[in-house]
């Protein structure tokens, strides 16, 4: 496996119909999903404190990675990918009921299965 960066919008969908193991592809390695990811659970936890809560109980999540060289710095290819997330994140909200108090974008990066938060 290759290592990565991540970034994350969790938030809530009023859309129900959707099954949980439902994904979509979107060009650019981003992609709209109902599961949590394989994340660092622990680390997350400290990271948000009791915003974590609210990220556990998402259930849709927008997700976009790109391959790097150096997964633990945080640069320009952090900032491309919240600038994804965020394109997404407002074509949704303006093509569909979501909640827009609850998101939370997140960056991580991924050098094994688990996903650590920066």
């Amino acid at each position: 496996m290759k290592s990565c960066k991540l970034g994350y919008i969790f938030f809530k969908s009023l859309v129900e119909k959707l099954d949980l193991k439902f994904s979509y592809d979107f060009k650019d390695n981003v992609k709209f999903k109902r599961e949590l990811p394989s994340i660092n659970e622990g680390q997350w936890h400290e990271w948000l404190g009791l915003q974590w809560q609210d990220v556990v109980t998402s259930n849709a999540i927008l997700e976009a990675r790109i391959e790097t060289e150096h997964p633990e710095v945080l640069d320009e290819e952090n900032e491309k990918l919240e600038f994804q997330c965020r394109i997404l994140w407002v074509s949704f909200m303006l093509t569909g009921p979501f909640y827009l108090d609850n998101a939370y974008f997140l960056t991580g990066k991924q050098k094994t299965l688990d996903i650590d938060v920066h």
